[in-house]
């Protein structure tokens, strides 16, 4: 039986391992991509070097051997130079950053309580996702991409995981990637994952220029947190791109009643004020636009950090000087 050389270091450093791996721990060991080990991996299943199944109850696909077959790969990997010794290292070095990752739990409490991360191995692939953020932000895509990839093997059925990973491959320009994610995202989404998740797959179906899906997708978002502002601010965009503007005019009018309560206001006031300004005047309804107009100056004078927030109202003015 002659293996290419792939399956022979696969089948080789499966033998430092204590149990069944997946491929992103045969990437790690072997320092491979990802599909040159499920190549690899493959290559030994046809052969039954390998043994492919589903570990529950987390649902990632992992790979094992007999312990004749580890026998006869620790034979090889000894007549391989360093490489078992590099292998071991890279491994230990990722068990290492896991139980760094356990003692960050307290940092990310209040992340995992307002999505409802309860089981061990999703908080620690949250804090992946995280980490992979602030990689992406230092520019270090390859980092970003490990770290995501490391995310989805550890959760792969989180919803909240596949939301990070489906808005990380929109920012970089994977618009189907990033769809198939947040769709998949969406299904298995939660009371508190929900709004995170059809968030995202709004924004990717923007970027598609699907507005009628956008606003669906919104819509949904909004059915699981109908408190969060910016979302029914979004949403009544997305009504008032469609020509909903009466529709929209009542989005924006119920994050104005909430946030006029609101001492000192935020600037979601100001925004809900120069949306809801565009709108009535789309619709000639210019008294009211005017009143809008005068009240975020009310807000502005006792306020005056907030004008930055303040747009849209131009038009209302240059009406009023003719």
């Amino acid at each position: 039986m002659t293996l290419a050389q792939e399956a022979r270091t696969v089948l080789a450093l499966l033998s430092i391992f204590d149990g069944p791996v997946t491929v992103q721990q045969v990437c790690l060991a072997t320092q491979m991509n990802a599909d040159q080990v499920e190549r690899a991996l493959s290559e030994l299943a046809d052969v039954t070097l390998v043994t492919r199944s589903v570990q529950q109850p987390e649902g990632s696909i992992v790979y094992s051997a007999l312990p004749i077959t580890l026998s006869f790969a620790r034979n090889e990997l000894a007549g391989m130079g360093e490489l078992e010794v590099r292998a071991r290292q890279r491994v230990q070095q990722f068990v290492d950053q896991m139980e760094l990752q356990v003692s960050e739990v307290a940092r990310f409490r209040g992340e995992f309580e307002k999505f409802g991360i309860v089981t061990a191995n999703e908080k620690r692939a949250v804090i992946l996702c995280r980490r992979a953020e602030s990689e992406v932000f230092a520019g270090n895509v390859d980092g970003a991409e490990l770290l995501f990839e490391q995310a989805r093997e550890m959760a792969p059925n989180s919803a909240y995981v596949l939301a990070r990973i489906a808005s990380y491959a929109l920012a970089r320009n994977r618009v189907g990637a990033a769809l198939e994610r947040a769709k998949e995202a969406c299904q298995r989404a939660s009371k508190k994952t929900g709004a995170l998740c059809y968030g995202v797959k709004a924004r990717v179906l923007d970027v598609q220029r699907d507005r009628a899906g956008r606003l669906e997708a919104l819509g949904e978002a909004l059915k699981f947190d109908p408190g969060d502002p910016v979302l029914r601010h979004q949403y009544g965009v997305a009504l008032s791109r469609m020509g909903l503007e009466r529709e929209a005019i009542e989005q924006f009018s119920q994050i104005v009643a909430e946030e006029e309560k609101r001492v000192p206001p935020r600037e979601t006031l100001l925004m809900a004020l120069t949306t809801r300004v565009i709108n009535c005047k789309r619709l000639g309804r210019l008294d009211e636009a005017r009143a809008d107009v005068e009240k975020g100056r009310r807000v502005i004078e006792q306020y005056p950090h907030l004008g930055h927030a303040w747009r849209g109202a131009e038009e209302i003015e240059v009406d009023q000087a003719k």
